[in-house]
């Protein structure tokens, strides 16, 4: 539900209980990460090097680190520790590992190194919805829709899935998009009649690109960005403050690139866009 403050309430009991709770600091560090608050996000991460192998504490170093003004030496850190982990290491956490590398290298506009790294996590066989949904977005950005219905074609079930799904269909121009269109319009609006939040990232891009409303886009991308600072909250609200015309409502997204470092060349590129336009 987008509670943050009330999970990290949660989980503070539950490592004061069990300070060797991995699963419990793993979470933490993943919502203060979500929240934008690196500094405490890589604490959490430190803490796991007292009783949890290397891969974990250097993947979760590498997720926040890569978003930090560090993304070259989390890459390089993370491909190292991978490639020395033993081969007892569980399938999950081999899932984990390569997608982070592949959301940095494709941050970082290394179309070939993130590909590897998204087949790789693939071949592994899990069907991780974070993760198709990461490698649907690679694919988007890459031009290459054909693939993304391959690869959703049996995920519709998950509302971001379709929604990836539908941007497919739209750059393909197919006959099934009418109907996702409007599947993914009840959705949405199920989940505001439950009082459900927590999909607003994803309500935004749909109404921005599927639907064209801007003004509403631009309302929800902002409602987003006040609960949750990752990568495609930035990109999202960029977009829709472009799309309106409206750099005042970009500046807080501009001045946490500025303090948080993050490199990323498709935000980067939105940001230059947005500075050119009148205020």
């Amino acid at each position: 539900m987008h509670d943050f403050h009330g999970a990290l309430e949660d989980l503070n009991r539950a490592i004061s209980a069990d300070p060797r709770n991995l699963q419990a600091r793993l979470t933490r560090a993943t919502i203060l990460q979500v929240e934008g608050e690196y500094p405490d996000a890589l604490k959490n991460c430190f803490s796991l090097a007292l009783f949890a192998d290397n891969l974990v504490t250097t993947t979760c170093i590498a997720s926040v680190n890569g978003l930090n003004g560090h993304a070259q030496a989390s890459r390089e850190a993370l491909q190292d520790a991978f490639d020395h982990a033993g081969a007892d290491e569980s399938p999950q956490l081999r899932l984990w590992a390569l997608t982070i590398l592949a959301e940095i290298d494709a941050r970082a506009g290394d179309g070939v190194a993130a590909e590897r790294h998204f087949r790789q996590a693939l071949a592994l066989g899990l069907r991780d919805g974070y993760l198709l949904g990461a490698y649907a977005d690679f694919l988007l950005d890459a031009g290459r829709p054909q693939e993304v219905l391959a690869l959703l074609q049996n995920e519709s079930r998950i509302d971001a899935l379709l929604l990836r799904l539908a941007l497919a269909e739209q750059m393909l121009g197919t006959r099934a998009l009418p109907h996702h269109i409007f599947e993914l319009s009840e959705r949405f609006q199920m989940s505001r009649l439950r009082g459900d939040t927590s999909h607003q990232r994803e309500e935004a891009r749909f109404t921005l690109h599927l639907l064209k409303r801007v003004p509403e886009a631009l309302w929800l991308a902002e409602a987003n960005w006040s609960v949750q600072h990752e990568p495609w909250d930035a990109r999202t609200l960029l977009e829709a403050a472009l799309a309106a015309g409206d750099s005042i409502a970009a500046r807080p997204v501009l001045e946490w690139l500025r303090t948080s470092q993050l490199e990323d060349n498709q935000i980067r590129r939105l940001a230059v866009r947005l500075r050119e336009v009148p205020q």
